[in-house]
């Protein structure tokens, strides 16, 4: 059976409200000690934020970071990938955006976050299993798999 990303991702992931501002975004990303965090409302996906975003837009445009809010510099064309997607075509998906995770909406809805090696480990417990079922063995067992695809 194919496994899709929902198999494998992490379920309720972190986010960032989209009403929150820049500086308490920026303050929340040095907390979890990330770079770029999903940014929704209302459970949906807005998009992605990275700490370059927050300093090209908020700094450089001369906005107060204390008025300019996460949802207004998210980038809403930044890749995600569809929960029901099978293992391979997501994980070349994030290959070929070169990302080391993404984001998994169901429609638009935030549903958890997605990493490079938990794909490729899926595609090789999964490529694993085939090949033993066609040679009759039924040794074996299967890490959590899921896959991708850009929306």
């Amino acid at each position: 059976m194919v496994k899709v990303v929902r198999d494998v991702m992490l379920p309720d992931p972190w986010r960032v409200d989209a009403t929150t501002s820049i500086e308490q975004t920026a303050r929340l990303m040095r907390s979890w000690d990330a770079t770029e965090v999903p940014i929704a409302e209302n459970g949906n996906l807005c998009g992605l934020l990275s700490a370059e975003d927050i300093i090209v837009i908020a700094i450089a445009a001369g906005v107060s970071p204390r008025v300019l809010t996460a949802g207004e510099c998210a980038d809403e064309d930044s890749p995600r990938l569809e929960a029901d997607a099978p293992v391979a075509p997501a994980l070349e998906s994030m290959r070929e955006c070169e990302r080391r995770w993404l984001p998994v909406v169901d429609g638009r809805q935030l549903v958890g976050t997605v990493w490079h090696d938990d794909l490729a480990l899926a595609l090789l417990s999964e490529s694993s299993k085939n090949g033993a079922s066609r040679n009759g063995s039924v040794n074996g067992s299967s890490n959590g798999a899921h896959a991708t695809s850009d929306s």
